[in-house]
């Protein structure tokens, strides 16, 4: 499985290191990346909630502050995420 982080050039595999990162701010409306993260680092304890390349949406609960969770995301919704200091992964 492959992920298109960067736009024109070659696909990374998923266990590649990360290609680019950006703070995500869920506090009062959706995080919508540029292109589609393969993971979230998780700053403070909270819930995350995530829509999939595939268009599911997904509530992990109680993620502890300092996890980095290995899933691939459109968009992290504000409603339903709790967790805060949040990091997306490209």
């Amino acid at each position: 499985m492959t992920v298109q982080s960067n736009p024109g050039a070659a696909p990374l595999a998923v266990d590649s290191p990360v290609y680019d990162c950006e703070a995500a701010n869920v506090a009062s409306v959706d995080y919508v990346p540029a292109v589609p993260c393969r993971g979230i680092y998780v700053g403070t304890s909270g819930n995350v909630s995530i829509v999939t390349p595939g268009g599911n949406t997904t509530v992990f609960t109680n993620v502890l502050g300092g996890t980095i969770l290995p899933v691939a995301f459109t968009k992290i919704t504000h409603v339903n995420t709790t967790a805060s200091n949040l990091v997306a992964l490209a």
